[in-house]
C-alpha cells in the first residue's frame, strides 16, 4: 500500500510533470483522476479496516467487473496472489461467476447469493440502524 511519503513523492513527481506545485489543486485532480480509473488508490487508510481483502475485492468487482486480477492488486494496494485467491473464494461461494471473454476474464455478481449472505445482511441491517430517519429498513433488505 501506499504509504505517507509515496504520496508526498507522487505529488513532486506530478507536479514538475504538469509544471504546477505538489501542493496545487490540479495534482489532486489528477490524483482523483487515476484513482477513478483504478490506476491509482488514492483513499486515505483507516487504522482499522471493517472488511476484508475479499470483501474488498467484492467491492470493487461490483464497481468495475472487467477489472484484471493486477488491476485490483494495484487498486487495493495488495498482491495478484491475494487477488486471485480473494476471487476463488468469492467464486466457490456463488457470491460471483467469472468467465473469459477474448483472455480476459469477467465478473458477475450474482445479486441472489448477495442478498442472502450474512455479511450483507448484517451491514444492511446496521446501516438501517445508523440512519435509521433516512431509510427504511425493509427497503434494503
Amino acid at each position: 500500500m501506499a504509504t505517507a511519503i509515496d504520496i508526498k513523492r507522487l505529488r513532486r513527481v506530478l507536479g514538475t510533470a504538469i509544471g504546477v506545485e505538489s501542493s496545487s489543486v490540479k495534482v489532486d485532480e489528477v490524483i482523483r483522476a487515476l484513482d477513478d480509473v483504478k490506476l491509482f488508490r488514492y483513499h486515505n487508510d483507516e487504522k482499522v479496516n471493517i472488511l476484508t481483502t475479499s470483501g474488498k475485492v467484492f467491492a470493487a468487482i461490483c464497481l468495475d467487473p472487467t477489472l484484471t486480477q493486477r488491476a485490483l492488486a494495484v487498486y487495493l494496494g495488495c498482491s495478484e496472489t491475494l487477488v486471485e485467491k480473494s476471487i476463488k473464494a468469492l467464486v466457490n461461494e456463488g457470491l460471483i461467476t467469472k468467465t473469459k471473454h477474448n483472455r480476459k476474464n469477467i465478473y458477475e455478481i450474482d445479486p441472489e447469493a448477495v442478498k442472502k449472505h450474512s455479511d450483507i445482511q448484517h451491514f444492511a441491517v446496521a446501516f438501517s440502524h445508523l440512519f435509521i430517519n433516512e431509510t427504511d429498513e425493509d427497503e434494503i433488505l
